[in-house]
Formats: C-alpha cells, sequence, structure tokens
C-alpha cells in the first residue's frame, strides 16, 4: 500500500489496483462478487422495508394512543356535562319545592302550604265544602279516615276499627240493587 500510493505522478493508486485485480478475475470469480453484491443490495432494500413497517407501526401506535386520549377526554367531559345536568336538576327541584305553593291541582286553592298555616277548623270547613260536593260524601270521609291510619296512634286505630264494623253493616244495610 505504501509503495503504490506514494504520489499522483503517475503511480497506481490503492483503488486502482482494486479495479484492474477485479477486471483480472475469472468468470467464477466475478459471479460470487455480483451475487454477494445482489445479497447486499438485497438486505438493504430489506432493511428499508423494515425500518418503513416500524415507522408504520409506530404511527399506527401514536394514532391508537391519541384516539385513546380522546376517548378519555371525552368520556371525562361527559362525566363533568352528567354533573353538571344533576346539579342544574337538582336546583331546578329544589325551585320548583320552594316555590311550589300547591296550587298543582284544580281543587287545591291555597294548597299544602296554607293547609300547615291554616286552624283545624278551617280545614274542617274548606274540607266539608269540598267533599260535601261529591255524591257520595260519607264514602269520602272514611276513606279519609282510614288513609291516616298508618300514622295514628293506636286508640285512633281501635276507634276507627269499631266504627269501620258499624259503617260497613250500616253502608251494606242501605244499598239496594238496581
Amino acid at each position: 500500500m505504501s509503495e503504490s500510493t506514494m504520489n499522483d505522478t503517475g503511480v497506481k493508486t490503492e483503488v486502482q489496483e482494486q479495479v484492474d485485480q477485479a477486471a483480472q478475475l475469472s468468470a467464477e470469480q466475478q459471479a460470487e462478487v455480483m451475487a454477494e453484491a445482489k445479497k447486499e443490495q438485497e438486505a438493504r432494500d430489506a432493511v428499508k422495508v423494515l425500518e418503513e413497517y416500524r415507522k408504520n407501526m409506530r404511527n399506527l401506535v401514536d394514532q391508537a394512543a391519541t384516539i385513546a386520549k380522546q376517548a378519555k377526554a371525552a368520556e371525562q367531559e361527559a362525566l363533568e356535562s352528567e354533573k353538571k345536568a344533576d346539579k342544574g336538576t337538582a336546583k331546578l327541584e329544589k325551585r320548583r319545592t320552594d316555590t311550589d305553593n300547591g296550587r298543582d291541582l284544580p281543587w287545591q286553592a291555597q294548597g299544602e302550604k296554607a293547609a300547615e298555616q291554616s286552624s283545624a277548623k278551617d280545614l274542617a270547613e274548606a274540607l266539608y265544602n269540598i267533599v260535601a260536593k261529591h255524591p257520595e260524601p260519607e264514602d269520602v270521609l272514611y276513606t279519609m279516615l282510614k288513609l291516616h291510619r298508618k300514622d295514628a296512634s293506636n286508640a285512633y286505630k281501635q276507634a276507627l276499627s269499631a266504627f269501620g264494623v258499624t259503617w260497613e253493616r250500616k253502608t251494606k244495610g242501605e244499598k239496594v240493587p238496581a
């Protein structure tokens, strides 16, 4: 190497010597060199294909991660929206109960709040006027008494039971089939 690459003045360089040697190789040796070169080219192509595959796989993984992040953000947003809706519903229900004067039903002139503030005599008079308009006012009053049974004292329950027996006997005897 030292003698052949001494200077540029006509002395052959190492590369030129290799080119000359390759030209002098036999056909068999040239075929081997060509096969080796072909294998190297195929290996380079395979490396390129592998790199493209890896790049595409990275892109797919990145896309999946991005979609997962977006889905998680959307889920979180949905939960927050649901919480806000629940709060809004609770506020609305609270407003309804705060502003409810008991006027939901047409026959409730003053409603439950007015009933809480009135005396027993006033309520009895109002109920009498309402019940008197019914074709069977006694049945309405008896049904009202039975509805109160759940919250009543034992004495009330006993009295109602005794009254009920008498009431049932009386009403069954009065009713005549048409």
